[in-house]
């Protein structure tokens, strides 16, 4: 079987040797060199040998869930084509999917469960309760986020700012999603970039635990 850029491998295999019998790194630009080389490689050699195109492959093809895999591929795709509304719903689809996997053990808090202060019959008793109950609700959701991001080793900060650019995701019972941006949402390339890296560590972590 012909190695693909023969030359270039060859380099890259004694740069290999030197670094790991001799400890000698190669230089900065040498370094720079080989990088381009071990591109040019995989860019002939996976097309050839496995039928893909290197330059589509990212972390998300590392995702074992088809639906979270999907909608990071979606995400990435709408940022090429600049459609940074569509990136952050798919990525926030994406932290959707990834997350249900823990329902069990982190359960969300019910969607309407302020409502149970419409059973007050007093006005004010019950404009009362509604606000304790959606204070209880935003307080759990708190705890649920603090907790998802220490089991999976995610800076809160960054959970926090992928939640107020991203939009909360709604799934109803024929499998139809709903999407609700926050006031606080950007559409940007800067901001659908970072929902993206966030959804990435995100499945990849939940996966990995």
């Amino acid at each position: 079987m012909e190695v693909p850029i023969r030359a270039k491998v060859l380099e890259l295999n004694k740069a290999r040797v030197a670094f790991k019998h001799y400890g000698l790194a190669p230089e900065l630009t040498a370094s720079r060199r080989l990088v381009a080389y071990a591109s040019d490689f995989f860019a002939e050699a996976c097309p050839r040998f496995f039928g893909f195109d290197f330059d589509k492959l990212s972390l998300a093809d590392e995702v074992t869930s088809d639906v979270v895999r999907n909608a990071l591929k979606r995400a990435e795709q709408a940022i090429e084509c600049g459609e940074f509304k569509e990136a952050q719903c798919a990525t926030a689809e994406a932290v959707h999917w990834a997350s249900n996997s823990w329902e069990q053990v982190l359960t969300k808090p019910a969607p309407h469960f302020s409502d149970v202060a419409r059973l007050v019959p007093d006005s004010n008793a019950r404009n009362a309760v509604d606000r304790t109950l959606r204070y209880v609700g935003a307080y759990l959701d708190g705890l649920r986020t603090v907790s998802l991001c220490n089991l999976f080793r995610l800076d809160p900060k960054d959970f926090v700012r992928f939640r107020n650019l991203s939009p909360t995701v709604l799934q109803f019972g024929d499998g139809r999603l709903e999407y609700h941006f926050p006031p606080s949402a950007n559409m940007s390339e800067e901001g659908a970039k970072f929902c993206l890296d966030f959804a990435l560590r995100f499945a990849l972590s939940a996966q990995g635990q």
